[in-house]
């Protein structure tokens, strides 16, 4: 891509709001020919396959772990069906956040209330 706001332009016709966008334009780097992603995509891809081949409920559903989990979502994320939303709150020792409003990247969406949460269970 010839520029930066290309770049963002390129994301936000793929209907990625401009938070998302900015946050990838992170990871563009000028190269000769224009801006490049400067991710390995095919590392990425291979990432995927794996965390989507590995089924992690059992350590969730373990009963008598040392500490409790905290799973945090977003609100407007549809990443966590509601029937998954619904095994999670079955577990007693599972809490559970949803920041409203954020979607599946709370990092991007909701910095401050992730920071937030994050802060208080350091503190506690």
């Amino acid at each position: 891509l010839p520029s930066r706001e290309a770049f963002l332009a390129f994301v936000a016709e793929r209907g990625f709001p401009r938070s998302i966008a900015d946050w990838l334009a992170m990871n563009v780097r000028q190269g000769e020919d224009g801006l490049r992603f400067r991710l390995d995509l095919d590392a990425v891809e291979a990432l995927l396959q794996d965390y989507f081949a590995v089924d992690l409920w059992p350590v969730l559903e373990e009963p008598g772990h040392a500490r409790a989990f905290h799973v945090v979502l977003g609100g407007a994320s549809d990443a966590v069906d509601e029937g998954d939303r619904a095994r999670l709150a079955a577990l007693p020792w599972i809490h559970t956040t949803v920041i409203e409003g954020a979607g599946h990247w709370l990092h991007v969406d909701a910095p401050d209330a992730l920071f937030a949460l994050i802060s208080a269970a350091l503190a506690s």
